[in-house]
């Protein structure tokens, strides 16, 4: 809500959705010897998964966020990926990154993160 009626981007509250986010996705992976439909998306929960990987960088996008951003692109920039690639997580099921990727995630997003606050 802060981002989107208060115009501020909370480093707190972003690192704690990122990692219910990651967690859910791990909840929710298929392993090669689950059956598909083992645990069906609540279709709340992939509205809301949905709606967060599209809206954030949307609406962030605003020319207001311009000087925000330029501030700290990185930042930004690795927000951006993570919601993309935990999105792609959970809807297909599968963790989509190699090792050296997952490093990268967890040293780039939460790491930092945890460095920032």
């Amino acid at each position: 809500m802060q981002l989107r009626c208060d115009l501020y981007w909370d480093k707190v509250a972003f690192k704690r959705l990122i990692e219910a986010m990651y967690a859910c996705c791990k909840q929710y992976e298929q392993t090669p010897n689950s059956k598909e439909d083992a645990l069906p998306l609540p279709r709340w929960l992939a509205e809301g998964y949905w709606y967060i990987a599209t809206f954030v960088p949307g609406h962030t996008s605003h020319p207001y966020w311009s000087d925000i951003i330029a501030k700290e692109p990185e930042y930004f920039s690795k927000a951006y990926d993570f919601l993309d690639h935990v999105a792609r997580w959970f809807f297909s099921g599968r963790y989509p990154w190699t090792r050296e990727a997952k490093v990268w995630i967890y040293y780039s997003v939460l790491v930092e993160l945890n460095e920032a606050n």
